[in-house]
This record gives C-alpha cells, sequence and structure tokens, in this order.
C-alpha cells in the first residue's frame, strides 16, 4: 500500500503543487485510510469501500487493502486540475459536488483482461501500460497467455533451449526478472497475473529445441 500511496499521489495531483487556492474555504489537508484486514490478492478477496470527501480530510474505510486501493483509483479521477485562465501560472486541483460520500463494490470477482505475447511478442514497457490501464477501470486479473505453437519467449534455466531457439527473436523474450518485474508491478495496482501455458497441445514449439519432447 505504501507504494500505492506513492503513486496515487502523481495521479491525484499530475501538475505537482497548486498555485493557488480556488476555495481557501474549502481545502483538503489529507486522506485517513482505516483498512481492517491485511489479506492476499485473491480471486474473491473483499475490494469494497467507502469514501467520504470532507473538509478538512477525506476518509476511506476498507476491510481489506486491496478495497483501499480501489477506493484511491476513484478519489484520483474526482479530483480535476485546471488553469488559471486570467493568471497565466496559476493552477488549482478542485473536487465537485463536496462533501460526498460513495461506497463501492464489485459486482463480478475476476474482472480482467487476456493478453497473448505467444503470437505477438509484448514488450515489457507495453504489457506495464496494459496494467496502468486496467487499474484506472478497476480490473483485478491479467491472463497472460505467454506459450503457444508460435513462439516461446519464457526463458528458462532448466530448459534454454526453448526460449534461444522458440521465441521470434533473440530479444523478444522475457526473463525471470521480467516476469518478477511485471508481477511486482500488477500487484501494486491490486492485479492478479495468471500464467498460461498450454499442453499436451499447443506445444509444437517445443519440436525447435527439444523434439523428443514433441506433440504430434
Amino acid at each position: 500500500l505504501p507504494a500505492s500511496m506513492v503513486r496515487y499521489e502523481g495521479l491525484c495531483f499530475p501538475d505537482g503543487k497548486p498555485s493557488g487556492l480556488l476555495y481557501p474555504d474549502f481545502v483538503l489537508e489529507g486522506v485517513d485510510i482505516t483498512v481492517t484486514e491485511s489479506m492476499p490478492l485473491e480471486l474473491g478477496v473483499d475490494e469494497s469501500y467507502t469514501l467520504t470527501v470532507s473538509t478538512p480530510r477525506a476518509a476511506i474505510t476498507a476491510k481489506t487493502q486491496w478495497g483501499a486501493i480501489r477506493a484511491l483509483e476513484t478519489l484520483s479521477q474526482l479530483i480535476m486540475w485546471q488553469p488559471d485562465l486570467y493568471e497565466p501560472g496559476t493552477s488549482y486541483y478542485n473536487i465537485h459536488n463536496t462533501t460526498l460520500t460513495i461506497t463501492d463494490f464489485p459486482r463480478f470477482p475476476w474482472r480482467g483482461m487476456l493478453i497473448d505475447s505467444s503470437r505477438n511478442y509484448l514488450t515489457v514497457a507495453g504489457i506495464k501500460r496494459s496494467l496502468d490501464a486496467m487499474s484506472y477501470v478497476k480490473y483485478n486479473t491479467l491472463h497472460w497467455h505467454l506459450v503457444d505453437d508460435q513462439s516461446w519467449p519464457l526463458q528458462s534455466t532448466s530448459f534454454p533451449e526453448f526460449s534461444k531457439l522458440g521465441s521470434y527473436a533473440p530479444r523478444a523474450i522475457y526473463t525471470a526478472a521480467n516476469v518478477s518485474d511485471i508481477v511486482a508491478y500488477a500487484w501494486e495496482r491490486g492485479i492478479r497475473v495468471v500464467p498460461e501455458f498450454d499442453m499436451p497441445a499447443h506445444a509444437s514449439i517445443w519440436g525447435m529445441a527439444y523434439p523428443d519432447l514433441t506433440i504430434s
């Protein structure tokens, strides 16, 4: 959650600190977050929350840290940045219709997106952009189709020839560090990564490196 707090600070205030006060009588000084349980990120975890925005502080209450992350996402989308049209260089952040209270929970426990890097190699940066987009709409599962007949981009220490001969190109691979980086990046956004390995079907690419393992 601390890493998520830093991230949402940047999302809430993309232009840095405001240079003026649009409504001096209503200044939000901070956000109080109350989480009653720390739970692993798994299917069906409680993601409900209540967000209240009032002077001088906003309040988030959630059963789990994942609900708190969803609340921070909502808060970040409520804040509007605007420049002062009459005073160049002056900017403000504003939340309309305050005081307000939002109580929210997901209707579906699995809210996901599928990416297929076995048929179309995706860079680590590209996957992270997709994870960012997923977090904005509160998706919680990345279904990662890693390998198939067309390519094997995942590097293996036990069977190194898989990616050496089975990837589209020498640079079109995912190292163990790449995978760990993506999983950690997703976790900070409340997103689980579910990898898919097809076998015994969809495994003809094995024969590129290990003919004895080819499924016919």
